[in-house]
């Protein structure tokens, strides 16, 4: 089944850097959100068999990284999607915590860059 790639950040620079790199490296063409809020009733508007890959920024005002993936597990097929933190936080404590969400299946510094687009290769060819 093929799914869609979400990019989440309230940086609007940020998605657009992230959005060219996805379509250069795997011609993706993802859909992004500078309101966490705004991601979800995306998901919440599909049909529960949506896939996503999702590439979430954790420090975002009002709905940060973490009470958006705390959102998703009240969703129906939780493992419809997986997560991508992408962050400028280096701090090893935000580390740990993403390594306790199943979802979430990489941790990956700012700014996002081909190399390290790259190390996701595998996920992203079982997903389209």
């Amino acid at each position: 089944m093929q799914g869609e790639v979400l990019i989440v950040d309230d940086d609007k620079t940020i998605c657009l850097i992230h959005k060219y790199l996805l379509k250069t490296v795997h011609n993706i063409e993802p859909r992004f959100y500078t309101c966490a809020g705004d991601a979800l009733k995306c998901i919440a508007d599909s049909p529960n068999s949506s896939k996503y890959i999702i590439y979430l920024d954790i420090n975002m005002p009002v709905l940060n990284g973490w009470d958006f993936l705390e959102r998703l597990y009240q969703f129906k097929n939780k493992d419809r999607f997986s997560v991508i933190l992408v962050t400028s936080s280096i701090d090893a404590v935000d580390k740990s915590k993403a390594k306790a969400y199943d979802l979430v299946q990489g941790y990956i510094e700012k700014p996002l860059n081909k190399p390290k687009i790259s190390t996701l290769d595998q996920m992203i060819s079982n997903f389209s």
